[in-house]
């Protein structure tokens, strides 16, 4: 989800990850204070009984276009118990990416999760599983060999790949912070994070004020913003500023998000009079145009708008691993 900063900053979960397997003889028990979830089917909260699919925007600092990309919900299952598939794709004329993440259906808990980075030749490849205290995770490099780990987990985990629907469903009913233990594939350490509940506000995308709902957390040094609306009936991401870089949800209909007022029609031209009449009929001239001009007649059919061109990135090749 960002970009350089969360590669660059990968050190301080690093550097705490080897001062506790020190001081633990190498073996670490990651206990940290519980967030609680409220499941999606929960009688106040929207159902996801649908599929959620959404096209995304990705702006730089400056409100430039990198790349496309999705975020999407499908029901599915895992080993016989029901689970949701969370999904995201992105790429540009440089690079892509896409990820997934299957989770419990109640508990929101993951069961593993998987990433795909192509830029060129590189090709990176992740996958990590859930186990009891134990997080398997398995990572290849194009035409290198598969580097498997075992990290001891005491404790739940998260996983980063469904932090944009995640958040929204933990429980600020007792404090409007909330510490979530995660683990953050783009380093492949776990940390803790703090998750604030930054109540209602409103953002704007594309010239259109939405009342929304915010949220924040600090990932490896880099803020992370979260805007929620309600759509359709479904809590969905509205924006994701992370870093420098955010995220823009571009299937946003003011007509469907609650709450939403839509911008006020143009006023009516005022009544002319008629123009009065000529005082004696000319003949009609040639319809002939101009030699050179063409006009095409309107049938009254528009054309499919073509997919814009995102560009280059213009932060530069991004380091193995990371994200747009």
């Amino acid at each position: 989800m960002a970009l350089l900063q969360v590669y660059l900053a990968g050190m301080r979960p690093v550097i705490l990850a080897l001062v506790l397997l020190a001081l633990s003889g190498g073996q670490v028990a990651w206990a940290f204070n519980e967030a609680r979830v409220i499941p999606p089917r929960f009688e106040q909260r929207p159902d996801w009984d649908e599929r959620l699919a959404y096209a995304f925007g990705i702006f730089d600092e400056h409100g430039t276009r990198i790349a496309g990309g999705g975020y999407s919900v499908y029901l599915s299952e895992f080993e016989g118990q029901p689970a949701y598939l969370f999904k995201f794709s992105a790429k540009n004329a440089d690079m892509s990416e896409s990820s997934q993440c299957l989770v419990d259906q109640q508990t929101l808990l993951p069961y593993e999760s998987g990433r795909k980075v192509v830029q060129g030749s590189y090709v990176l490849g992740q996958g990590t599983r859930y186990t009891d205290g134990v997080i398997v995770t398995r990572r290849k490099v194009e035409g290198g060999q598969v580097v498997e780990r075992q990290l001891p987990a005491g404790g739940d985990f998260y996983d980063y790949e469904e932090l944009v629907w995640l958040v929204p469903q933990l429980d600020f009913s007792q404090s409007s912070q909330v510490q979530l233990n995660v683990f953050i594939n783009l380093t492949e350490m776990p940390d803790a994070i703090m998750v604030t509940d930054q109540g209602d506000t409103s953002v704007n995308i594309e010239g259109q004020t939405y009342p929304a709902h915010a949220y924040s957390f600090n990932i490896n040094m880099s803020t992370y913003t979260l805007y929620t609306v309600i759509q359709d009936g479904h809590a969905v991401p509205a924006r994701l500023d992370m870093g420098r870089n955010f995220f823009v949800n571009l299937d946003l209909d003011p007509v469907k998000v609650a709450g939403t007022t839509a911008p006020a029609a143009p006023a009516e031209p005022e009544a002319q009079p008629p123009p009065p009449p000529a005082e004696e009929e000319q003949p009609p001239e040639s319809e002939e145009t101009e030699e050179g001009e063409c006009v095409e007649p309107d049938d009254g059919e528009e054309e499919e708008p073509e997919p814009s061109d995102p560009g280059t990135n213009p932060l530069g090749p991004p380091p193995p691993g990371s994200r747009f």
